[in-house]
């Protein structure tokens, strides 16, 4: 992959972030999305090999959002490419439609 390529690439993968994402916590960086969003995104990391480093999923409580601990999925030791398990890791959380999911990528 060229560096405008990969540039290109995540350039795209941050958009889409940014236009599904929402912030768990005030003032924290990272951005989960709805279940359904988040397997539409680890299907474009995977169409692109675009290591997949883990999931966390923030369940919507009055007040707020709390990490579920239980339900955080994250990859073997270097194996960054381990979509079918992460998806299994996703289905066995069962998120609701209020959660929220963090993927992590490189």
């Amino acid at each position: 992959m060229t560096d405008r390529s990969h540039t290109e690439l995540y350039s795209k993968l941050l958009a889409f972030v940014e236009e599904h994402g929402h912030a768990a916590l005030e003032g924290v960086a990272e951005r989960g999305m709805p279940a359904s969003r988040a397997l539409e995104f680890m299907a474009l990391l995977e169409a692109h090999r675009v290591p997949l480093y883990g999931l966390e999923v923030w369940r919507n409580c009055p007040g707020g959002y709390d990490l579920d601990v239980s339900s955080i999925w994250y990859c073997s030791s270097g194996l960054h490419h381990q979509y079918s398990e992460a998806r299994e890791g996703l289905r066995l959380a069962q998120p609701t439609p209020a959660d929220l999911v963090a993927v992590q990528f490189g």
